[in-house]
């Protein structure tokens, strides 16, 4: 047998004076054997070049790498031959964060939207917000961060150690603290002690309408007491 009778594509024969009378050089790129059979190397099952949300072609000879898929950038897809190639050429995708495009990803503006691996998906509406991505999110007085609702003149009110919220009538202490101040700036009120707590509204019998009617309110009542 001579290189005439060795038909292997890529492989280079040298014609020998002892048998088998002739020497093939290795097999090429992309496949393996001893040049005289040559197989094809599955780059794909063996050097995993392509990205692992991206399909992998085995080509005869070499491998195909498809184009990112969308919600990824990246490469538009790539191909080689031999592992070598495959081991130090692979593909690489990254995740694009459709909430960070400066439209909340086209959710409302008021709801949440929450980026996924290769897409995201629009919430809920944040706290102290009502409504639905058809409807849209819209202001709510008086609905706590957790969804409990109150009057729109109450507060919501979370006690320590505790994660859910409750509702309480009328403004906070540092508000009373400041329409006692306001008070006591009227001669028919300047005797009035200041509130320590929330419960002193009711000791003077003292109504407080929602802010900023609140002092104006207190006044009129406090008048009208004396």
């Amino acid at each position: 047998m001579s290189c005439i009778r060795v038909y292997v594509t890529g492989v280079q024969c040298v014609n020998s004076n002892t048998p088998p009378y002739y020497r093939c050089s290795g097999c090429p790129p992309g496949s393996t054997g001893n040049g005289t059979n040559c197989h094809d190397l599955d780059e794909c099952d063996l050097a995993g070049p392509c990205d692992p949300h991206v399909r992998c072609v085995n080509l005869s000879p070499g491998y195909r790498c498809d184009a990112c898929p969308q919600g990824f950038t990246g490469s538009s897809g790539l191909e080689g031959i031999g592992l070598e190639v495959a081991l130090h050429n692979r593909q690489r995708c990254y995740d694009i964060d459709e909430c960070a495009d400066g439209r909340n990803g086209g959710c409302d503006p008021n709801s949440a939207c929450t980026n996924t691996e290769g897409s995201f998906h629009c919430g809920p509406c944040r706290p102290g917000f009502v409504g639905n991505q058809t409807l849209g999110c819209r202001n709510h007085p008086g609905l706590c961060p957790d969804g409990t609702v109150c009057d729109p003149n109450a507060e919501c009110v979370r006690p320590t150690r505790r994660t859910s919220f409750h509702c309480e009538d009328g403004p906070s202490e540092p508000v009373l603290g400041n329409i006692w101040l306001e008070l006591n700036k009227d001669p028919c009120c300047a005797e009035l002690p200041r509130p320590s707590s929330l419960s002193a509204r009711a000791q003077h019998g003292l109504s407080v309408p929602p802010p900023p009617l609140a002092v104006r309110g207190w006044l009129l009542s406090a008048r009208a007491q004396h």
